[in-house]
């Protein structure tokens, strides 16, 4: 998955089980680029590093923005369809494989 680091506030997480926390204020940067959560809501799975923001966005260039989130994506990724209908993900472009999957 690569490097993972996050900045978040204690009183701004709620955990929902082993491994999982909704994040209202969250800033992580990893290989793929950066996410910004203030006023939204993100659910992290701790272990993965995978992170679920609600949708609908907007992209402007390499940038995602939805209410209250934003994503800016290093060069090299790409967002791309999630297994279910509706969903995305963030993946190195050219993978075909989860191996390259960023935590979006």
């Amino acid at each position: 998955m690569g490097s993972w680091r996050a900045s978040t506030n204690a009183l701004k997480m709620t955990p929902i089980g082993v491994g999982r926390v909704v994040h209202t204020y969250l800033v992580a940067n990893s290989d793929w680029g950066r996410l910004e959560v203030d006023g939204s809501q993100a659910l992290v799975d701790e272990t993965s590093r995978l992170a679920y923001v609600p949708m609908p966005f907007s992209k402007s260039g390499d940038s995602l923005i939805g209410t209250g989130w934003k994503v800016f994506l290093n060069t090299g990724w790409k967002v791309v369809n999630g297994t279910r209908k509706g969903d995305m993900k963030v993946v190195k472009s050219g993978a075909t494989d989860r191996s390259n999957q960023g935590p979006f």
